[in-house]
């Protein structure tokens, strides 16, 4: 880089993520970590602004989660987020099996739906495409998408009359996969209890419905609690004060990779301290990503803070306008890989594949030349779909911001850890990808603000053939297919 800077320790910020463990939106967890970020960053000479929202929160359980089946306790693997709660008894009723959501949730009218889903390898590449040159993504599974499928049926079962709901994973993910995973996270308050089991306990609850069988599900709560987030950010100004660069992450999470991204912009806000920088620089802490109907009706959650500050983006009637947004989450992730058959979820020592998305040809050929990360050689640059780009990148993408965005996805990325957390980051390649950054961010410093390209919008041929792609790649968890 062309000037040295000081380094932040990143040990310490993943250390006191783990020792913080899961942050929820507006949880004490979560608001200890942003008043942490909120110290560090005036320690540095910022003004810090703060964005207060308010909403409802569903506090943590009184008493564990419990589904007793035929009077035989059953292991509950998680809990469908914000999806309802009951009285420490719990409610009670008939086992009813339903062949698929699609199927008439009115058969289960005042009882206890059984749904038995499935985590299928699908094919990425019709979820993510990649630019000219990059290696094309393969098959993939992981939970987040089958479960947010599962998760848009839940309105109509409790319009049914459902008294609750079990989602049972079938023998295509293992119960150290679906364990404590935090999804469907996207969904507002549903008011019926939902859970996912696994495995042996899968198992049991599919025979148990098969022979009408009776259950009890207990998550015992208070019910919603009034409660308040917010958002921080700084400004740097710059000489050139009518542009400027947008440096983005999230602050909630559930483990050590989700969400870690605070780290970069850290150090990215401190190198800009070196030196007046060039162009304005506005780093946004933003929380809300795991409870994002509080905060938005579309897209992620950074949504609300472009649409609350125009003014450092839009470039109307002399506002500031946004020339380049560099994103960043999920720094430093490692790769376990699921294995059903015997049960278990493996680390392989090696990098998770970067999902590292260019919106304009012109970053995704920066990229190419510049970026070194998690894997060393050549890296893979993805490109936002028609209708889906993963994470916080999204809101700059829809206001046609050219950025680069970080957002790799393991298995475990929204998972609650019961082990040692340091072993989902590699703190090397962490910090190689913290580098990438800062040399980004340098060079878009200097860089004309046509040189960042314009994102290409998708034309009405491309929606439909790639909403086909991804119908189809979804089909065989949305139509039961795998029973």
């Amino acid at each position: 880089m062309a000037r040295h800077f000081t380094n932040l320790d990143y040990q310490a910020e993943v250390d006191l993520l783990t020792r913080l463990g899961t942050r929820l939106t507006g949880s004490d967890q979560h608001q200890e970590l942003v008043n942490h970020l909120e110290t560090r960053l005036k320690d540095m000479g910022y003004e810090v602004h703060s964005d207060e929202f308010s909403f409802k929160y569903m506090p943590p359980f009184t008493s564990p989660p419990n589904l007793v089946v035929d009077e035989l306790p059953i292991d509950i693997s998680s809990v469908f987020p914000y999806s309802g709660f009951t009285s420490p008894e719990g409610i009670s009723g008939q086992l009813v099996k339903l062949r698929g959501t699609l199927s008439p949730w009115s058969s289960a009218r005042g009882n206890i739906a059984v749904v038995e889903i499935s985590n299928p390898s699908i094919s990425f590449g019709a979820i993510i495409k990649v630019w000219e040159g990059s290696q094309p993504w393969g098959l993939q599974n992981n939970p987040l998408l089958p479960a947010t499928i599962a998760g848009a049926s839940i309105a109509k079962a409790k319009a049914s009359g459902v008294q609750a709901v079990i989602f049972a994973w079938d023998g295509t993910i293992s119960p150290a996969a679906a364990v404590n995973q935090y999804l469907p996270f996207t969904f507002d308050y549903q008011n019926i209890p939902v859970v996912f089991t696994a495995g042996n306990a899968s198992r049991r609850v599919i025979e148990a419905s098969e022979q009408g069988k009776t259950a009890t599900i207990a998550l015992p709560s208070a019910g919603l609690e009034d409660t308040s987030s917010r958002t921080i950010w700084a400004v740097s100004e710059g000489e050139k004060c009518d542009e400027t660069i947008l440096v983005v992450t999230h602050t909630d999470g559930i483990n050590v990779v989700e969400e870690n991204g605070h780290i970069g912009v850290l150090q990215l806000a401190q190198d800009v301290l070196a030196a007046k920088p060039h162009r304005t620089h506005v780093f946004v802490f933003v929380s809300g990503h795991m409870r994002i109907p509080s905060v938005t009706e579309h897209g992620q959650a950074t949504t609300k803070w472009l649409q609350d500050h125009p003014e450092w983006w839009r470039g109307e009637h002399g506002e500031r306008k946004a020339i380049a947004g560099l994103v960043i989450e999920h720094l430093g992730a490692m790769e376990y890989i699921d294995d059903p058959a015997e049960g278990v979820l493996k680390r392989t020592g090696r990098p998770m594949r970067e999902i590292l998305y260019a919106n304009t040809q012109e970053l995704a050929t920066l990229l190419s030349n510049e970026w070194n990360g998690m894997e060393l050689g050549q890296p893979s640059i993805s490109q936002p779909s028609a209708f889906i780009q993963f994470g916080e990148g999204e809101p700059l993408s829809q206001l046609s911001i050219p950025n680069v965005a970080l957002v790799t996805a393991p298995m475990y990325l929204l998972a609650a850890w019961e082990g040692d957390e340091n072993e989902l980051v590699d703190l090397a390649g962490m910090t190689r990808q913290i580098n990438s950054f800062r040399k980004l961010r340098e060079l878009a410093e200097k860089m004309d603000a046509e040189a960042f390209g314009i994102p290409i919008r998708a034309s009405p041929i491309q929606y439909a053939f790639q909403g086909l792609s991804l119908a189809m790649a979804a089909g065989k968890s949305w139509l039961g297919l795998n029973q």
